[in-house]
């Protein structure tokens, strides 16, 4: 488990359920390509990647990825 997390302002409601679609665009947002390429490495990895506000404000992300096999 990974997780990262910023001090910023964090997503207004229901914004995080849209931050991974493709050319989604918040209010001080660009193309919105960068977390759809992200989520789709970590799943083509077999993880996960999920988005919400902190405790205390800010964004936090979680990427989950499987533990490697080892032989």
């Amino acid at each position: 488990m990974i997780t990262i997390s910023d001090d910023g302002v964090g997503f207004k409601p229901g914004e995080e359920k849209k931050i991974f679609d493709r050319f989604y665009r918040g209010e001080h947002g660009g193309t919105g390509i960068g977390l759809a390429i992200t989520r789709a490495i970590i799943e083509g990895h077999q993880g996960t990647i999920e988005a919400h506000n902190g405790e205390y404000g800010g964004a936090v992300f979680k990427i989950q990825l499987p533990e490697p096999i080892r032989e």
